[in-house]
This record gives C-alpha cells, structure tokens and sequence, in this order.
C-alpha cells in the first residue's frame, strides 16, 4: 500500500517489557542496511510495536542490543530518527495516525538517559542543586529527590560522582522503593573504562566511625561501584559493609564492583537471575571475629552468579575463608579468574583463602586463569585447607584450571587445598601447581576424600611439598565402591616428603 507502512527493512512486535529487555530475548548487531525505505519514512529500516516507544529504545540504547556497521553514533545522532522508529501498543488503531509513531531514540538524544550528580565532604550542602559547581554532601540526599522529567525510573542511570574523599556515608538502601532510582554508578570524579588509574584519584568513604552497613541492596536494586576505596566498618559492627538480598524470587538485586579497593567485606545472597561482578579491585586487610569470609561471604543459589576477575585479596582473615566464603547450591555458580591473588590470607578454622561448599545439579565452581594462593595459611588446632577448602556433593562440580598455589600451609590436612567429594559429584584439577606447601597430617599440596565421585587429575606438578604425616606431595582417600580416579598427562612429584608416601 502506498499510502502506508511502516518498517522499511524489519518489523518487529513484542510484549516484552523494556525493563525485561536483554541480550536473551533482544539482539541485533552488526546489521547493514541499504536503500532500505518505508512510506512517509516511518522507520526506513526499523520499526518496533512496543509497550511503550520511549522506554524500549532506552533498553535498547543501555544495552547496545542493536548496532549497524559503521554507525557508532546510532542512538545519538538526530539524522537517523526516521530510520529507527516504533509504536505504543495503546496507540497502534489502524497504525495510520502518522504522529503516533515516534523515533525509537529520542529519549537519548534528548539526553534523557543518564543523569549525573556530584558529591564533595567540604564546602557542600545537601540543598544545592548536586552539580559540578554546587555539589550536594550526602548520597542519601541526592537518593530522596525526584527524577528529572524525561527520564524513566528503572531504566534510566544515575551516577554520582565524588570529587573528594568523604566520612558522611552511611546507612544508603537501594531498592525498587528508592525516590530517584534503583539503578545507582557511584564513582569516583574522572572514572572511565578507559581511564589509567593514575589518570584520576581514587575517592575513599570512610566508614570506620559507623556501624551500619554502607549499602544495603535489595529488590531490583541496581548498584555499580567505579574507581574507589573503602575502608572497614567500626570494629564492633557485625554487619557487612555492602549487603545484598532479596526474599522475592521475581525481583533480584545486581552490584557491579570496578577498579576498587577494600578494607572490609560484602555479603551478598544471590539468587534467580541476580549477579555480582567484582573487577580489577583490591581487598586489603578483610578481617573479622568469629565471621566467615573476611572479605565476601557469599550465598548463591537458584541459578544466581558471581564473577571475580583479576582482584586481589591481601592479609584478609577469617574463621573460615580468610579472603571468600561461598555457598553454592541449587545451580549458583561462582568464578574466580583473571589473575586473582590471595597473598598471606589466613583462616582460624577451614579454607585461609577460599572456603566453599557446592551442592546440587549445575551448581558450579571455578577457578582459573592463574589465580594465586601465596602464603595462606590455617594454623589453628585442626584446621584444614591452608590455601583453600572445597567441599562438593549432589551432583555439584568444581574446576580448577591452572591455579598456583605457593608457601600455603595446614596445621592438619591439605597444605594447599583439601576437596571433600562426595554424593556423586566432579571435580576437575587442570594444570595446576603447588610448591612449598605443607600439612601437619595429610597432603602437603593437597588431600581429596571421594566417595562415589569422579576425580580427574591433568598435567599437575608438586614441588618441594611435605606432610610430617602421609603424602608429602597429596593425600587421597577413597571411600566408596563408585570412585573413579583419573590421571591424564604428566604428573610430577619433585623433592617431596612425607611419613608415608613422599609424593602421593
């Protein structure tokens, strides 16, 4: 029909609301059109029927879920509002009103989609305007205002910025309650992915004179931490200093934490979709009385993930895992990668870098890509796993792929590692290496029990480990008649020492 239509190259319909659009259900890139056209250009290329216009082409823009070769300005430029347009789903009629059918992109071009604010210790109120040049003093401030018109609560992103160190945080809940949002970036000034960090200073919030936790994240609360420090809560506290929960499987918190560096832990419970991604940070000197997981302690269950990448964990101290403790179960999975280190991290008890326990079917973990125990220990009275502890059952797995562990030691079993295996369940140890490790008891490098699981051991090497007990290199125990022992390339057992078995 001449006289109309709309969607030049691609029509799309859909239900799905913008805050649900994702990467899973939505995506685009790398299009190329040509001479694509539609009448009275109503999306030459795209058109979407959406729930609502303006939001969808938010999603989309904070997504990237569409991209066209040679286009990177897509969202932004006003030279390609009638190429990419769509439709309420209210307004739709006969879809001949021409004014009913918007630019998909307005919204971010009309810079309604991020919105920035500022936040300094000195010389600030919190009635200013929050701007560079009239900065507000307190997060929760700028959290109790209005969002500006045009921008859409949760899926328009507020960031504040910290152009100063600052000791008047405290107490900030992020939820699908909060005023301005629940979609929060809080950053140090100057903060970009592609900024050296020696390129902006790294803000601290001090928090050693309160005893609340910093933030509490709930609900379909959305937090991002850029480029700062942090210090420890008041030694009496209890509490975490970042704790994440929720009790509604439908609506799951996220934290994203880049580039900072930490002086006390999160606790997190994840589930059902929620995520936590930790980059590039440092925790130095996580410690705690009679607290699991001196840096994180984490619960991840119901298909829940955290994801740990090239971070590093130093002198952190705990009852059980000096620098991570984790529960995972019912398909929660956890990876450590990307080069993380675990130096002089101790545990009273069990795991003095690591302690985890996985359970259930899909339930996950992984370490690999060169992580580092250096100098962990477990020195009390029966404790095990001076590097790390790892107990696994239920059809749970756990792999380690090319893990270091160097100096870690036991006063009882596993120097490096000890792995309880049981109630079928696989457990994976590629390429990995221990050297100078040592147990009071069993398995200078490492000590595994299994019952009726599957143990594969590829291409690893054992230096100058020793046990004053059995297996100077490891100790291995089978306890059920459904065992399978596997070892695959070369294993090597150099200068190690035991009672009963130097190597193995």
């Amino acid at each position: 029909n001449k006289s109309f239509g709309c969607g030049g190259a691609i029509f799309i319909q859909t239900n799905i609301t913008a805050e649900n659009l994702n990467e899973t259900n939505f995506l685009m890139r790398d299009l190329t059109f040509s001479g694509c056209s539609a009448v009275n250009s109503i999306g030459n290329n795209i058109h979407i029927e959406s729930v609502n216009t303006s939001n969808a082409g938010i999603a989309i823009a904070i997504n990237s879920l569409i991209s066209v070769i040679d286009i990177p300005n897509l969202y932004t430029t006003f030279e390609y509002l009638n190429y990419y347009m769509g439709i309420d789903q209210s307004k739709v009629g006969d879809g001949t009103i021409i004014d009913n059918h918007e630019p998909l992109f307005l919204a971010v071009q009309t810079d309604s989609i991020i919105k920035q604010y500022y936040i300094r210790s000195s010389s600030s109120l919190d009635e200013n305007d929050c701007s560079s040049t009239s900065p507000c003093k307190t997060i929760n401030y700028i959290l109790s205002q209005s969002l500006p018109t045009g921008f859409v609560k949760g899926l328009s992103i507020i960031i504040i910025n910290l152009l100063s160190n600052t000791s008047d945080q405290n107490n900030i809940i992020l939820n699908s309650g909060t005023e301005l949002n629940n979609i929060v970036t809080v950053q140090s000034n100057g903060y970009s992915p592609e900024a050296e960090q020696d390129s902006y200073l790294k803000r601290q919030i001090s928090t050693s004179s309160f005893s609340n936790s910093l933030f509490t994240i709930r609900e379909t609360g959305d937090l991002s931490l850029l480029g700062l420090h942090f210090d420890n809560l008041n030694p009496s506290s209890t509490n975490p200093l970042i704790s994440i929960r929720s009790d509604d499987n439908t609506q799951q918190p996220n934290i994203t934490i880049i580039d900072c560096g930490w002086g006390a832990a999160i606790n997190a419970k994840l589930q059902t979709g929620s995520q936590l991604r930790i980059n590039d940070s440092e925790f130095i000197q996580c410690k705690g009385s009679n607290i699991s997981g001196g840096a994180i302690y984490l619960n991840i269950n119901n298909n829940g993930q955290a994801t740990i990448s090239n971070s590093s964990f130093n002198h952190c101290e705990a009852t059980h895992g000096g620098g991570i403790y984790a529960e995972i179960y019912s398909g929660g999975q956890l990876t450590i990668d990307g080069q993380c280190n675990f130096i002089q991290c101790k545990a009273s008890i069990r795991g003095g870098g690591i302690f985890t326990s996985i359970e259930g079917l899909n339930s996950q973990l992984t370490l690999e890509d060169e992580v580092k125990f250096d100098c962990c220990t477990c020195n009390s009275t029966s404790s095990q796993g001076g590097g790390a502890q790892i107990n696994v059952g239920d059809h749970g797995t756990s792999i380690i792929n090319k893990v270091q562990f160097n100096s870690c030691t036991s006063s009882e079993d596993g120097g490096g590692i000890i792995i309880g295996a049981n109630n079928p369940m696989k457990y994976i140890l590629n390429g990995t290496q221990f050297t100078n490790c040592e147990a009071y008891r069993y398995g200078g490098g490492f000590f595994i029990t299994s019952q009726n699981s599957v143990v594969e051991l590829f291409s690893v090497i054992i230096q100058s480990c020793k046990s004053l007990s059995e297996g100077g290199g490891c100790s291995i125990q089978c306890l059920g008649t459904g065992d399978v022992l596997s070892f695959t390339g070369e294993l090597q057992f150099n200068n190690c020492t035991s009672g009963w078995g130097g190597g193995i």
